[in-house]
Parts: C-alpha cells; sequence; structure tokens
C-alpha cells in the first residue's frame, strides 16, 4: 500500500540567498509513504495518516531557515521515518520550489530523497 501526499505547501524563508529568504519562497513537499502489509484492523492507528505527515513537514520547517532543498528534504524524511518506521517499507519526500525568483525561466525545480 502507498499513501501520496502531494503538494503540500509552504511559505517560507528558506532559500540559498539572503535576498530570496528575506523575499519569501513557495515551496511545495510531496511524501510517499509504502506500507508493507495491510492493516489488521479498521483504525487510524494502524496507518500513517495523512495528518502526521503534514503536520511533520510544517513542524519541520518552522524549526529553522533551510538554506539547502536538499537539507530541508533530509530533515522531513529523516521525521517521519524516525516516528513511523514500524509502519513504513519506503519513504520518499521530494521539496519543490514553485516559481523561483531567481530564474524566471523556469517554472520550478525540485530535489528527492528516499529512505527504505
Amino acid at each position: 500500500m502507498k499513501l501520496k501526499v502531494n503538494a503540500i505547501r509552504l511559505e517560507a524563508s528558506h532559500a540559498a540567498y539572503r535576498w530570496e529568504q528575506t523575499m519569501g519562497t513557495v515551496l511545495e513537499v510531496d511524501v510517499e509513504a509504502s506500507c508493507p502489509r495491510r492493516p489488521t484492523a479498521d483504525r487510524l492507528s494502524q496507518v500513517v495518516t495523512v495528518e502526521d505527515i503534514v503536520n511533520a513537514v510544517h513542524r519541520v520547517s518552522a524549526k529553522k531557515t533551510y538554506t539547502l532543498m536538499e537539507s530541508l528534504a533530509y530533515d522531513i524524511l529523516d521525521s517521519v521515518w524516525k516516528s513511523h518506521r514500524r509502519k513504513l517499507d519506503e519513504l520518499l519526500v521530494r521539496v519543490r520550489k514553485i516559481r523561483p525568483k531567481s530564474d524566471r525561466r523556469i517554472a520550478g525545480y525540485e530535489v528527492e530523497v528516499k529512505k527504505n
């Protein structure tokens, strides 16, 4: 089973350049959580929930200002993995910068990190 949570929106100061941090950036985070087995009961406690993932993304983002999207992606990955490792077989985190102010010729770019 795979849970995909797409386009968790972050409006933050995460950026490589000081001027970009001052102006703020828009990021989207996608998380894919693969669970190795079917839940044994019809209860939220049996699975990683959308709320678990969204809360982890916002909690990690609020802790500090990130210069690298890669660092943010790895910290989100580690946070979700540590909290739910018994329920997970594989976890993927993608962080995407939308309409970067540093280069208006592109719609965005992203980094992807994975753990299994």
